[in-house]
């Protein structure tokens, strides 16, 4: 498959670097949801909402005081970056989808 911007051409570390920008803003945003879901609580009424929460805690545990939170936030992008990859977006991206 034909890549949309070439490896070694100037672009391609702008748009490697937006993607990975991107990425740890969505990781960010899905470590910030569960928590927010937690202290709303009622997950135990909305199984989706609950599996999503349990998903995030496997990667990173929730806030009880301030700390940082780099590692969890690389963690959950690594996470991310794997499934998309080796699920069926990277098929797509590879022409098998």
């Amino acid at each position: 498959m034909t890549k949309a911007v070439a490896e070694g051409t100037p672009i391609y570390g702008v748009t490697t670097g937006f993607h990975n920008l991107v990425g740890h803003a969505i990781a960010v945003h899905l470590l910030m949801s569960a928590q927010a879901c937690e202290l709303r609580g009622g997950l135990a009424s909305r199984p989706a909402i609950q599996s999503f929460v349990a998903a995030i805690r496997k990667l990173s545990p929730g806030l009880e005081d301030d700390r940082p939170l780099d590692g969890d936030i690389e963690t959950v992008y690594q996470t991310l970056v794997q499934t998309l990859v080796a699920g069926p977006l990277g098929q797509c991206l590879e022409g098998r989808g």
